[in-house]
């Protein structure tokens, strides 16, 4: 039996349901509600500063941490807010904004907050919708003759697999940008693939796909080669077909050294820079906090721009910023 048929799309429908119930008591911890880790930060907090027309957290710092030597030091006594950076004495989040704009937008529209758990939960069942669809469409138009359990086979290890059991069962800010991220990227690649099969409204199509990919990206930051590989793997394609095969291996080359660079610019240039300037005797716990610092660094590098927060970086709050 096909998942293209009638009978296929009723049985991944019940899988679906099925998987969500296993989906809501893990994300809930079995008391089926929506509660905040304690110690964690949230995008509510993000959202909170949106609406107050601010980019930084309302969350202060402790007078003792900013009178510190090095006031991101994770061993200073004084309380400190985790998965942020200080700027200008005051707390920036580091993580992605465009979670937060959701967020906003709901307590705009309801007054009440919206929790992590409810985000990811909506993302992870979004997301196995959206996969479905992906490999329905890869059955119908690229695989006909291949047998349904491969299909089935991937969608049920991908919907049960430990890591996206692990990401359910622990509902925290950094889990919701991966969730929401990946389910506006493959999002994006349905569209793509929709759109080279259709007749009209291509041009349409594209263009929600770019949404779809630009908006991941402001979830987070390295989804940025979802469509970056789809894009080089489309032009490889095309190339292969006019058997310009020099011009493939340079790409592929071009890609490698792009990367390495980057690579090695973080971890063995900008990283020792970090240290140096922030008085670092050693290295923080929190890792992405690093990250954050080393963005810092390479947007002061080539960019020529002052230091600012990642979460200002990521969307239209780096050009507030600026001005």
């Amino acid at each position: 039996m096909s998942i293209t048929t009638k009978a296929g799309k009723i049985i991944l429908l019940y899988t679906c349901l099925l998987l969500v119930a296993v989906y809501l008591p893990l994300i809930t911890k079995g008391s089926f509600q929506f509660n905040e880790i304690p110690g964690f930060p949230n995008y509510d907090m993000l959202a909170s500063a949106f609406l107050s027309k601010q980019l930084h957290l309302k969350q202060e710092v402790d007078p003792r941490r900013l009178q510190a030597e090095n006031p991101l030091d994770p061993s200073h006594p004084s309380p400190f807010q985790f998965d942020t950076v200080i700027w200008k004495e005051k707390y920036y989040l580091q993580h992605e904004p465009f979670p937060a704009l959701l967020h906003a937008a709901w307590t705009a529209l309801t007054g009440r907050p919206c929790t992590t758990g409810v985000m990811i939960f909506l993302s992870v069942s979004g997301v196995l919708i959206i996969l479905s669809l992906l490999l329905m469409n890869l059955n119908r138009w690229y695989f006909k003759y291949s047998p349904p359990w491969i299909f089935w086979g991937i969608w049920t290890s991908f919907s049960l697999s430990s890591v996206q059991l692990y990401m359910v069962s622990r509902p925290v800010i950094y889990h919701e940008a991966i969730a929401m991220g990946s389910l506006l990227s493959l999002s994006g690649i349905l569209f793509v693939m929709i759109a080279l099969h259709a007749d009209n409204k291509r041009t349409a199509l594209l263009a929600l796909a770019g949404s779809c990919f630009g908006a991941a990206v402001c979830c987070r930051a390295s989804l940025i080669f979802y469509p970056i590989t789809l894009l080089a793997s489309i032009i490889a394609f095309r190339l292969f077909q006019k058997k310009r095969y020099k011009d493939i291996f340079q790409a592929t080359l071009a890609c490698i050294f792009f990367s390495g660079y980057i690579y090695f610019d973080i971890t063995f240039i900008q990283f020792p820079k970090i240290w140096k300037s922030n008085g670092l005797r050693e290295k923080p716990f929190d890792f992405p906090v690093i990250r954050g610092l080393s963005l810092f660094h390479l947007g002061e590098k080539h960019l020529q721009i002052k230091t600012c927060p990642n979460s200002v970086i990521s969307l239209f709050g780096f050009t507030a910023e600026l001005f």
